[in-house]
């Protein structure tokens, strides 16, 4: 019974997420007349609709009140530091992310925010840290589109442009642009060393998209 009413519990989390993205507005006015919620998906719901109507102290406020009550679930921790990222606190952004994968090691997806506020920086002190959360998120979300344009970012300011250009190639594949990656395959190939693992992958990435015409 316990694990059940867990799993109506976050259930009921997940729609008020759903809600509180969907009709931000509606849901700051209406939410608390909800006799389906209770109070703590009620604010988890206002959290996101004031986010979403830009009254950043105010979903921050609420996503501490949550924190505060269930302090090892990293998906509040994730959802505070991107609410922070987009507004421009980075040095909290990077706690709070930081935080949600001490408490989920690896979360692919996770990882790929954590290094794209990394990336937001402008020093390139967190670069190589962002380089290497990326290719750890590889090995759960190798096939995702926002992954790669990170990678090709952060290569590109590491100076490390054969693996950028194959990053971005690999990027434009997947939003369906063939000539694109085609074309950042063909620069790429005047840089890295021939029949390096650099150079193979360029030629892997080739054959994927000629099989397909």
């Amino acid at each position: 019974i316990k694990g059940i009413k867990s799993k109506i519990n976050q259930h009921k989390f997940i729609q008020a997420k759903i809600y509180g993205y969907m009709d931000p507005k509606n849901t700051i006015k209406n939410i608390n007349l909800s006799k389906y919620f209770n109070d703590d998906h009620k604010k988890y719901a206002l959290a996101i609709a004031n986010y979403k109507t830009s009254n950043l102290k105010k979903a921050v406020q609420l996503m501490d009140e949550l924190i505060l009550k269930y302090s090892n679930n990293p998906y509040f921790y994730e959802l505070k530091a991107q609410i922070l990222r987009e507004n421009g606190y980075l040095n909290n952004a990077l706690k709070n992310y930081s935080k949600a994968i001490e408490i989920i090691p690896n979360d692919g997806l996770i990882l790929i925010e954590l290094a794209q506020t990394q990336i937001n920086y402008e020093t390139d002190k967190y670069l190589n840290e962002a380089i290497k959360n990326l290719k750890t998120a590889s090995l759960q979300e190798n096939e995702n589109q926002k992954l790669w344009y990170l990678l090709s970012v952060a290569y590109g300011r590491n100076d490390e442009l054969g693996k950028s250009r194959y990053a971005s190639g690999y990027s434009a594949y997947l939003k369906g642009d063939n000539a694109l990656a085609l074309s950042f395959i063909a620069k790429a190939r005047k840089i890295v060393k021939p029949k390096s693992v650099e150079w193979y992958q360029l030629e892997d990435l080739e054959g994927r998209i000629n099989s397909k015409k």
